[in-house]
C-alpha cells in the first residue's frame, strides 16, 4: 500500500515539477522577468480585479494543478492552453490511471485467494 501511494505522490510530484519548467518558458524566463506565453491559464490571471493584475503562479498552483489532473483526471482550475500542455496532462491522467487500476486489480486478486 505504502509503494502504491509513493507511485502516485511521486507521478504528481514530476509532473507538477515538469509543469513549472515548462510554463511560460520556463523558470529561467520567469526570473529575468520575461516570461513566455502561457502554456496554462489560471483564473487570477483573468480576474478583472486590478490588484490582481501583478499576479503570476508559482510552484504550488503547478502542485495543485498536478494533483487534481492525476486525482480526479481533469484540470480542476487551470485550462491548458497549447498542445504541449494539454499532451502532459493526458500523460499524467494516464499514469494515475493505470496506477488506480493496477492497484485495484491487485486487491482485487488479494481477495480472491
Amino acid at each position: 500500500m505504502n509503494s502504491s501511494i509513493s507511485l502516485w505522490a511521486g507521478n504528481v510530484l514530476v509532473f507538477a515539477v515538469l509543469y513549472w519548467c515548462v510554463d511560460r518558458g520556463g523558470s529561467v524566463a520567469r526570473t529575468k522577468l520575461a516570461p513566455g506565453a502561457p502554456d496554462w491559464i489560471f483564473p487570477r490571471e483573468e480576474a478583472d480585479n486590478e490588484s490582481l493584475a501583478s499576479w503570476r503562479p508559482t510552484f504550488v498552483d503547478y502542485l495543485f494543478l498536478a494533483f487534481c489532473t492525476a486525482a480526479a483526471f481533469t484540470p480542476a482550475e487551470a485550462m491548458p492552453m497549447t498542445t504541449r500542455a494539454k499532451l502532459l496532462m493526458m500523460a499524467e491522467g494516464l499514469i494515475a490511471l493505470v496506477t488506480v487500476l493496477a492497484i485495484a486489480s491487485r486487491a482485487i486478486g488479494l481477495l480472491g485467494s
